[in-house]
């Protein structure tokens, strides 16, 4: 794993701070920047796709919903 994997994977479980993460991000340069977004556009083999996991997925990022 890259240092960019574990940053990435710590933010998504919470176990970084989103602001964190950004603070991180924005000392990328221009090209890591966008590979790191290329990154994240790929699907994780973890993710559930199921069109009926999408209400749990949402309330776990937005509580309120």
């Amino acid at each position: 794993m890259t240092e960019r994997d574990v940053i990435l994977n710590e933010v998504v479980q919470g176990l970084r701070p989103m602001a964190q993460g950004i603070e991180w991000f924005d000392t990328l340069g221009p090209e890591e920047q966008s590979e790191t977004l290329l990154f994240l556009r790929a699907p994780s083999p973890k993710m559930d796709r199921r069109v009926s996991a999408a209400p749990g997925c949402a309330r776990r990022i937005h509580p309120q919903y």
